[in-house]
Parts: structure tokens; C-alpha cells; sequence
């Protein structure tokens, strides 16, 4: 039997700011957790841990 592909996947990722006191901790923190979202296949979510960097 064949299915369709889909239209669109996404991976995404989530830091929240006071965590990480400065913009480029937490942007450094997102793009961890982005990229273990895309690591872990399609339509994943991650979050940056709450400790920080």
C-alpha cells in the first residue's frame, strides 16, 4: 500500500530567556535543542535543559 508523502514536516525547539541571562546563551541553547530535534527524526520537539549551557 503507498501513502502520500506529506506536505511538510518540522522540527522545532524551545529556551526560555532568564534561564540563560544573555541572548547569545540562549540562541547557543536553542540551536542545541533544534538540532537534537532534527537528530531524533521528523516532526520532533526539544527543549534546551534548564540549567543552562
Amino acid at each position: 500500500m503507498s501513502f502520500p508523502s506529506p506536505l511538510a514536516v518540522a522540527s522545532a525547539q524551545r529556551a526560555a530567556f532568564p534561564e540563560y541571562g544573555d541572548a547569545n546563551s540562549l540562541n547557543e541553547a536553542a540551536d542545541k535543542a533544534l538540532y537534537q530535534a532534527k537528530r531524533s527524526g521528523r516532526n520532533q520537539l526539544a527543549s534546551a535543559p534548564r540549567s543552562g549551557c
